[in-house]
């Protein structure tokens, strides 16, 4: 531990306030000390002024302990060396970070709440946590800028054990700022010190003083409280018809908007309402299309993805689709709060029947009237008997085999295709979402025999599966792998019994076609699930019987209008991290509701903090972006996208730096190079993202189009043949 006993002063009670100073030398240890009180005595923490060398003792007297470490710190010169010697540099901070509490020198970032003892605590917190850290080298990570500049107590430990070697980076950063270890390590100190003091201020603040209600979401949304709103859920399994019967209440209705969890789903009930005559805007992130009358009038109908529902507009009828993502840990805060605040007479919810305890309890809060309707798969499903053992001998036209990593997706196309006649699609998540949808009309058209794709078909494409083929049952978190979720083996393998046989197209070896209406007519009713190993094979068949586990939680996380006066009930420059932990803190009580994973957003948060003269309004829009920070360029697009509009500068795609088009002249001969492809692709989308809320900064979006439709036909090439040999290796 770092606490040592020169952090324990003895508490002497005297009628008046006494200073008593002590020199302390490097040399000569035999300085006079204070001497010891016989009579019972209160240990406090307290700090000597070590630039100084002044011990400040007011109402205190210094034990005589620890002069040894002092004086090895006065002469203390060059590069640290041991950890040893970090940990009497951190001490000496620590005694004059105590030293500026007794001062006052923080009252101007504390509230009445965080008095001197709450100050105190928050210090010996810090210290406790860079002391475990440093006892465990492994726990700690590189050190990058935002460290620096924002250092936190669980950056710190980390940034001062980088003390010890400086990189260019720290030499760089502190050259303005403090050439002695002591002194930058007492600068990281005073900053997290700071942070934590302004977040356990906003951590006191009392909920009751806020204006939002932020234990009630309900009460976000006072418009739709003030409709008696029905909530009318269409609950089932997959292939059961439950979205059908909600769209035609939608196609009969004066106004009203259809919420899918996919852009490209939205795309495909805009393009059926439009087929069909029926006047339709469509609205997404990356696209916005309004379908306007002769007057300038937009169409009283939309189809948008779930974010994008507006939430100020009065609708008769709303469609919100695949409800049960309202658990979802990413993205069900959407689903929260379009159910909780979208302004229509009906709304009705469609997916599966776990949801149903859940929306009843959430209705309870909002007064809506519900109603279930619950319906029946539209065919017979069922789990074949016996695995496939690692066969392709045994795929048939209209097979779909799972698999959880694009490496294995594209090695099993590839092996395929050389030990059969059978032409193989792929779809996989990290693939454009247009190529997803044009991979999975040659399946249904017949133009591919068989389909090898990732969990990403349990949602939003039409799929004709004849019998979905698991290749394991597990799946890699991040971590480690896990079983896969009872929930998603069951959306998964419901897949199958959409299939029916296009006039077209080979069979495997051996295999005799089927050609009849009555055969077509029992695919499409039949569906079958299979695996590989038996292993999988048995873990599936639990899973397909196993009772329905009911969601217990909302996942909750405030718009962007509700978040920014939630904001401004606190005190200016509190940090943003601040304010989100205190709302962590409220919703973690409720029984209702829970915070999904916020890592994304702290990501973002980390690099645009950085960003000079950011507005608020713009900083939570941005936080929105689809950006992922699992992408290698995720840093530098957001950062270079972020600066351009607080910089006011108006852009093309093309002078993003970050944005390297010279991917586009490479022959895609490695997953390598596919895999650069498709991120451009992704930050291309975010720039389109961008200019929908920045058109006048963001511009050419045109250019910016035909480079995506670009990259969407190179990769579609691949795909289809071009270099599988070489992008795919061995999937056994």
């Amino acid at each position: 531990m770092l606490r040592s006993p020169v952090l324990r002063l003895v508490r002497k009670p005297l009628p008046t306030l006494v200073r008593t100073r002590v020199r302390v030398s490097a040399k000569s240890k035999s300085s006079k000390r204070p001497k010891k009180e016989s009579q019972s005595q209160n240990l406090v923490d307290y700090l000597p002024n070590t630039r100084s060398n002044d011990w400040i003792s007011g109402f205190d007297t210094v034990t005589s302990t620890h002069y040894d470490t002092l004086g090895k710190l006065s002469s203390h010169s060059g590069p640290l060396k041991t950890i040893e010697g970090l940990q009497d540099i951190i001490e000496v901070a620590l005694f004059e970070l105590t030293e500026s509490i007794y001062k006052s020198d923080f009252k101007h970032i504390k509230s009445p709440e965080t008095d001197k003892k709450h100050m105190k605590f928050t210090l010996q917190q810090l210290e406790h946590d860079i002391t475990n850290s440093l006892s465990s080298e492994s726990s700690l990570q590189p050190v990058t800028l935002s460290h620096l500049l924002l250092p936190t107590p669980q950056t710190l430990p980390s940034t001062l054990y980088a003390l010890l070697h400086p990189t260019p980076l720290i030499t760089t950063f502190f050259k303005d700022i403090a050439n002695k270890p002591e002194d930058q390590a007492y600068y990281l100190l005073e900053h997290a010190f700071k942070n934590q003091l302004t977040s356990i201020s906003a951590h006191l603040t009392s909920p009751q003083d806020l204006r939002v209600d932020i234990s009630n979401p309900a009460e976000w949304y006072p418009s739709a409280r003030r409709l008696k709103r029905h909530l009318i859920l269409h609950v089932g399994p997959t292939n059961s018809g439950k979205t059908y019967n909600a769209l035609k209440r939608l196609r009969e209705s004066n106004d009203g908007v259809y919420a899918g969890p996919l852009r490209l789903l939205a795309r495909e009930v805009y393009n059926r309402f439009k087929s069909d005559g029926i006047r339709c805007n469509l609205i997404t992130g990356e696209e916005v299309i309004h379908d306007l009358d002769e007057f300038g009038s937009k169409a009283p109908l939309s189809c948008s993805t779930v974010e994008m529902v507006s939430l100020n507009t009065d609708f008769e009828v709303a469609v919100i689709d695949e409800i049960q993502m309202i658990a979802d840990e990413q993205r069900g805060s959407a689903w929260t709060n379009a159910l909780l605040g979208v302004k229509a007479k009906e709304v009705h919810l469609c997916g599966e029947a776990s949801v149903v305890p859940l929306i009843r309890r959430l209705a309870e809060i909002t007064g809506d009237k519900v109603t279930v309707n619950e319906y029946e798969r539209l065919g017979t499903l069922k789990v074949e008997k016996k695995p496939l053992m690692k066969s392709f001998d045994d795929l048939r036209k209209g097979d779909c085999v799972v698999v959880f990593s694009k490496k294995r997706i594209l090695a099993y196309k590839a092996e395929i295709e050389r030990t059969s006649r059978l032409k193989v699609g792929v779809i996989y998540g990290a693939l454009p979402a247009e190529t997803r949808t044009e991979q999975a009309n040659k399946f249904n058209s017949g133009e591919y025999d068989v389909l090898v794709a990732s969990d990403a078909i349990g949602m939003g494409l039409n799929l004709r599966i004849r019998r979905v083929i698991f290749d394991d049952h597990k799946k890699y978190n991040g971590n480690r792998k896990i079983d896969i979720p009872i929930p998603h083996i069951k959306q998964i393998g419901g897949r199958a019994g959409r299939f029916k046989v296009a006039p077209s197209g080979n069979t495997s070896t051996g295999a005799e076609p089927r050609n009849t209406e009555k055969d077509d007519e029992d695919d499409e009713a039949v569906g079958y699930v299979s695996a590989f190993t038996q292993d999988s094979l048995d873990y599936i068949r639990q899973c397909m019987a196993a009772d329905t586990i009911m969601l217990k939680k909302a996942t909750l996380w405030p718009s962007d209008e509700i978040l920014s006066q939630y904001i401004s009930e606190f005190p200016n420059n509190t940090p943003i991290q601040s304010i989100i932990r205190k709302f962590k803190s409220e919703v973690q009580r409720s029984s209702l509701f829970a915070i999904g994973s916020d890592s994304d957003i702290l990501s973002m948060l980390e690099v645009l903090e950085h960003v000079r003269g950011m507005l608020m309004a713009d900083l939570l829009r941005i936080t929105t972006a689809p950006l992922s920070p699992r992408l290698p360029q995720f840093n530098s697009v957001l950062f270079e996208f972020a600066a351009s509009v607080t910089n006011n500068q108006t852009l093309t795609c093309f002078d993003f730096k970050s944005l390297d088009f010279s991917v586009l002249e490479k022959k895609l001969l490695t997953i390598d190079d596919l895999s650069l492809m498709e991120n451009l692709h992704k930050y291309l989308m975010v720039w389109l993202w961008m200019n929908n809320r920045y058109p006048s900064l963001f511009v050419n979006r045109e250019s910016a189009i035909d480079v995506k439709n670009l990259i969407e036909d190179k990769i579609e090439d691949v795909l289809s043949g071009m270099n599988m040999k070489k992008l795919g290796g061995k999937a056994k």
